[in-house]
């Protein structure tokens, strides 16, 4: 913006720049249903429709000049939300952008140039970069950063997490998203919003937001009395492993685990109900622009059952009401909710005995190219691009002032600050940011130690970098005690250039007996951040931890 290398025309066109904010509210100033803009070409207001995601017209103005405009005779003071956007880029300087971030001043410019320059080009998120507070924002930076530089909607460019999950047809929208709402459904991991699970009320729906699970840690009231654990190692991979472990499971009176293995989570538990690994299960997957069968390559073991055949015998014994959403084997629920070509538009000419056969379908119609180049904002409230966030903004909402910045992209610190080194601060005591990451022995916890992967893995280890490990005494291979307010884990070193000084990391997955003593997510906790609860989010900051280290002495 400084040096004027933004897509003006775009930024004009398909994002909320002009869109006028009342900057008494918070809010999007409307006039009726519909949103107002300044046009720069008439010197008045103008509205641009709330429900068509019509354009702009005349000469829309993005400025952060502030006006006064007069809707049904009553007087708004308003700001542009481009105004608020850059007022938030530009109260920090690349200085201080190096000095947060890590990253010298000169490679943050160049790469700003060449981005902002050079056209096509993509951006491809993965994960990690949003295990922290505040975590939504990075992904928000991003697609920002890309609408800025008119890097969306044009081929090889744009912003996607993974190179997206789902199906992009070329088209027609209204069968983009009709095969989209009907494609996420899983044999074997049905949705809590369709009728198959009527009744059936899953834990983290204390409150009707993902964020309720923190109500069942806190075994609040309202928190239900049966928990009920499915596809999920919760043990072994959920924060603050002590509180959960000592504090919460052993108060909430029934808890069942169905699962294919006795995991971390099983020993807590009531009941046990050992299911089929998908080995032996019937499902279906969607990979763009594939869908995939799962059939089973060997049979049962013991006496398992699919989350299906579990679920049937459960809805078998409470009778009418239940039963008839659960009366069919799983190899029919792949058959008659996959094939269903009204609702699948890209399914037209599907054969199911040549899909058993070859196991892929290859999706009508489907679109190869490295980009969607038909990108529609349909479902944001303004139904462009937007870079501004009302329900944070709005005042009424009981944010802090901090929180509140959010309404735009904008950098908020950690939960656990490891730049914060003033008296008193955790900083002090425990100056070394601990992470988990995804190593090669696994996917979480499945397939850990399988034969063919101990050759990468087989023991937990944490990474230190040599620096720090100097001023530990520590040496490769030496045992460590990795520990802090919450807990610790007693585990060997393996010391390494390879990792940020000031950063300590431990491949995710391993469970609590293949530590020395105790276990790495006794260290994470959970924490919730005010704004993503606002935002129907729910994240818990996996990165976003202070330890200290030592060598173990027994």
């Amino acid at each position: 913006l400084e040096n004027n290398l933004q897509d003006t025309a775009y930024i004009k066109s398909k994002t909320c720049a002009p869109m006028l904010v009342d900057v008494n509210t918070g809010k999007y100033l409307r006039d009726g249903t519909d949103f107002v803009y300044w046009d720069n070409s008439t010197r008045s207001a103008a509205r641009i429709s709330a429900t068509t995601g019509a354009e702009y017209k005349g000469d829309p103005d993005i400025s952060s000049t502030e006006r006064t405009v007069s809707i049904a005779g009553v007087s708004y003071k308003c700001r542009t939300t481009f105004h608020y956007l850059r007022e938030e880029i530009f109260s920090y300087s690349l200085q201080q952008a190096a000095q947060i971030t890590g990253v010298p001043r000169a490679k943050i410019e160049s790469f700003a140039r060449e981005y902002a320059t050079h056209k096509p080009c993509g951006i491809r998120m993965g994960q990690g970069m949003q295990r922290y507070n505040y975590a939504y924002q990075g992904f928000r930076s991003v697609a920002t950063l890309a609408a800025l530089c008119g890097q969306i909607g044009i081929v090889g460019g744009g912003a996607t997490h993974m190179g997206g999950a789902l199906p992009i047809f070329t088209g027609d929208n209204a069968a983009n998203e009709a095969w989209q709402n009907a494609s996420t459904w899983n044999a074997n991991r049905p949705d809590s919003k369709r009728t198959e699970m009527r009744g059936i009320e899953l834990y983290y729906t204390v409150d009707n937001k993902p964020s309720g699970l923190p109500k069942a840690l806190d075994y609040t009231p309202d928190t239900p009395n049966m928990l009920w654990v499915v596809c999920s190692a919760l043990v072994n991979q959920s924060p603050d492993f002590n509180r959960l472990t000592k504090e919460v499971l052993p108060k909430i009176p029934f808890v069942v685990n169905q699962d294919p293995f006795f995991n971390a989570t099983s020993p807590y538990c009531d009941l046990l109900l050992p299911t089929k690994s998908y080995w032996e299960n019937w499902d279906f997957v969607v990979r763009t622009p594939w869908i995939l069968l799962q059939k089973p390559a060997i049979a049962p073991i013991g006496e398992s059952l699919s989350d299906v055949e579990i679920y049937s015998g459960i809805a078998k014994v409470l009778g009418e009401g239940y039963q008839e959403y659960w009366d069919r084997s799983d190899k029919q629920f792949v058959m008659d909710r996959f094939v269903d070509k009204d609702t699948k538009p890209g399914l037209a000419g599907f054969n199911w005995d040549e899909f058993e056969k070859t196991g892929i379908w290859t999706i009508q119609g489907a679109d190869f190219s490295p980009v969607h180049t038909d990108f529609n904002f349909a479902n944001t409230m303004t139904k462009k691009f937007e870079f501004y966030t009302e329900v944070i903004a709005d005042t009424a909402n009981a944010l802090s002032k901090e929180d509140r910045r959010q309404k735009v992209p904008a950098f908020g610190k950690p939960y656990e600050d490891p730049n914060d080194t003033s008296t008193g601060a955790l900083a002090r005591k425990y100056p070394l940011v601990f992470i988990q990451y995804h190593d090669r022995q696994s996917a979480h916890t499945q397939n850990l130690l399988a034969p063919a992967l101990r050759a990468v893995a087989k023991e937990p280890f944490i990474e230190i970098n040599d620096e720090d490990a100097k001023a530990r005494d520590i040496k490769h291979g030496d045992i460590v005690r990795v520990f802090n307010d919450r807990g610790e884990v007693v585990v060997k070193a393996h010391v390494t250039p390879g990792i940020l000084k000031g950063s300590t990391a431990i491949p995710a997955g391993w469970a609590p007996e293949h530590f020395i003593k105790g276990h790495y997510q006794e260290l994470t906790h959970c924490k919730l951040n005010a704004v993503e609860h606002l935002l129907f989010e729910s994240n818990f900051a996996a990165y976003d931890n202070l330890v200290q280290i030592e060598i173990y002495k027994g």
